[in-house]
């Protein structure tokens, strides 16, 4: 079983191989370390077979998601990380890690309009 963390930093090194920005890859890595402190909240370290699309219930992330909205984030942000979360699963798809993409059956908040 691999540990999400350890599959995250390949996917780290991906987006250095794609000349992501420094900025971009920052972003992700706070993204995704704040997706993996909460799913680490009882004390065992999440795999990513633990998120095979086939087994998955996405009430955990449903469950990180309000937390988000709870914390006051703005739609914008929360849709940020999201995304970020979204495409590190993409990673581990095409790596043929899990069979599908578990973040792509979370809806994206509405952004507010101004």
């Amino acid at each position: 079983m691999r540990e999400l963390k350890a599959v995250f930093q390949l996917y780290e090194e991906e987006l250095v191989r794609q000349d992501c920005s420094a900025h971009t890859i920052r972003s992700y890595a706070g993204d995704f370390q704040q997706f993996e402190e909460f799913l680490t909240r009882d004390g065992i370290p999440p795999t990513i077979e633990q998120f095979d699309v086939v087994r998955y219930d996405v009430t955990r992330m449903r469950d990180w998601l309000n937390g988000l909205h709870d914390a006051g984030l703005a739609n914008a942000t929360i849709c940020r990380k999201i995304s970020a979360v979204r495409v590190f699963f993409d990673f581990a798809r095409r790596q043929g890690l899990i069979r599908g993409n578990p973040a792509r059956m979370i809806r994206m908040p509405k952004r507010k309009k101004t």
